[in-house]
């Protein structure tokens, strides 16, 4: 009954759609009690070979165990979770076994013995889980076993988070070809029909010019003043064509309806009315996607909060998570080095402040000259 409850309350968290943060919190407690751990972790793989820590739990008779080395280490190939790397298998090692780092901090907090199991997510290796005893209380035989089970729980907190995050980068390339194919059309309105109604205007001004009956000069003169209007209401439609927000409301609205998409509560703070160049208003838009895509996909956040302010002839945007932490702005998988380049070629900068379990910040800086037509 009590392994029955276990995976019940982990799976009913998994089929509400709670937070993965949520899910692997509670699947580190209900395993580490289940299998008689005195800690219990959930890390996740990085490109660099490294594991972040994604959640724990000990064993309240167990002294509060830190994360070891800031929840971010690299894998040793003697470490359990190093043999999970390199094997895709369950593996088990005694700590008096292990020379490596992890070796050290283990014994250190008076553990012995540590068992990690792969966690698989479409066929690739997303991270692991790790229960680990002191001497005087040796895991159970069936602990990979038992394991196993709990991971594919995982599997499916995982799975729903990637689903979750593609919804928003459907629409942030939804947005981005909208842009590219309005302004594609704006610029053969402008090569084309506008071109040739400049120059059908001026040869009927030149032809009013040249005849003597008044008659005809009105005519003329009408149909150069009707060319002329259709070349305003052209340029004003080409104009309409290049704001890079497609949602009625411009900027504020945008973002709202890429928050609504977000599966988890999102804090936006974007004042309406903001005088916004094309350029500054789409990397904004981009920016503020690829936060939500991060907290979403990477930081396995809880809650996002997205501020957008003015700040002396700039603008200041903020987008914090309470997710993992971990992110690198220089060699991470979120896609934040790319990021970067893009707002440096507007003269601005981005700052990254992510320690490990306390989420990550990104706070940019954009120059913001008066908006214009581009």
């Amino acid at each position: 009954m009590e392994r029955e409850g276990a995976f019940r309350r982990v799976a009913t968290l998994v089929a509400e759609g709670a937070s993965p943060s949520a899910v692997f919190t509670a699947a580190a407690g209900e395993m580490g009690g289940l299998l008689g751990a005195d800690y219990t972790s959930i890390t996740r793989y990085r490109d660099d070979r490294t594991l972040t820590l994604v959640a724990k739990w000990s064993n309240p008779d167990f002294p509060e165990v830190d994360a070891p080395f800031g929840g971010r280490w690299v894998v040793a190939p003697d470490t359990p979770a190093g043999i999970v790397l390199e094997t895709g298998w369950p593996a088990r090692r005694t700590v008096a076994s292990i020379e490596s780092d992890f070796g050290p901090w283990a014994r250190a907090h008076g553990l012995g013995v540590g068992v990690s199991g792969p966690i698989t997510v479409e066929d690739r290796l997303w991270g692991v889980i790790t229960t680990l005893y002191r001497e005087t209380n040796p895991p159970p035989d069936d602990a990979e076993q038992t394991m196993a089970e709990f991971v594919q729980l995982l599997n499916c907190a995982v799975a729903q988070a990637d689903a979750r995050a593609e919804l928003i980068a459907c629409h942030a390339h939804m947005v981005t070809a909208a842009d590219a194919v309005r302004r594609s059309v704006a610029a053969d309105l402008s090569d084309g029909p506008r071109q040739c109604l400049e120059a059908l205007t001026l040869q009927l001004r030149e032809a009013q010019a040249g005849v003597a009956d008044e008659g005809l000069r009105r005519r003329l003169s009408r149909f150069a003043e009707e060319a002329s209007e259709i070349d305003d209401r052209l340029r004003q439609v080409s104009a309409d064509l290049l704001s890079v927000v497609p949602a009625k409301g411009g900027l504020t609205a945008t973002l709202k309806a890429l928050a609504r998409r977000c599966p988890v509560p999102v804090d936006l703070n974007v004042p309406t009315g903001q005088e916004l160049t094309d350029r500054v208003e789409m990397m904004v838009y981009h920016l503020v996607a690829e936060g939500l895509l991060n907290a979403i996909r990477h930081a396995y956040a809880s809650a996002v909060r997205i501020d957008l302010t003015k700040e002396g002839e700039g603008i200041r945007l903020s987008i914090s998570d309470d997710g993992v932490g971990g992110a690198h702005p220089l060699h991470d998988e979120s896609g934040l080095a790319a990021l970067k380049k893009r707002v440096e070629v507007l003269g601005g900068t981005l700052r990254v402040d992510s320690p490990v379990g306390e989420g990550t910040s990104l706070s940019v800086t954009l120059p913001c000259p008066a908006a214009q037509a581009e």
